[in-house]
């Protein structure tokens, strides 16, 4: 029960972050508040948006 539980955590992190990704980066691109605005609509919380976009904001200044 408790792998079935942390295996429905993973997808919903993963539909996630896959939304995000799409929404950001992906399409046409609307206003970054409109951005935002979807980005809430979809079930992401204020810090959720904030921490994806800190470490997408952090890996585009870092080289790889």
């Amino acid at each position: 029960m408790k792998n079935q539980c942390e295996l429905l955590l993973f997808a919903s992190v993963f539909l996630k972050i896959k939304r995000l990704y799409l929404l950001l980066f992906m399409g046409s691109k609307p206003k970054l508040l409109d951005k935002l605005y979807w980005l809430h609509h979809f079930g992401f919380e204020r810090t959720e948006i904030n921490q994806a976009l800190l470490s997408a904001f952090h890996k585009l200044k870092t080289p790889t």
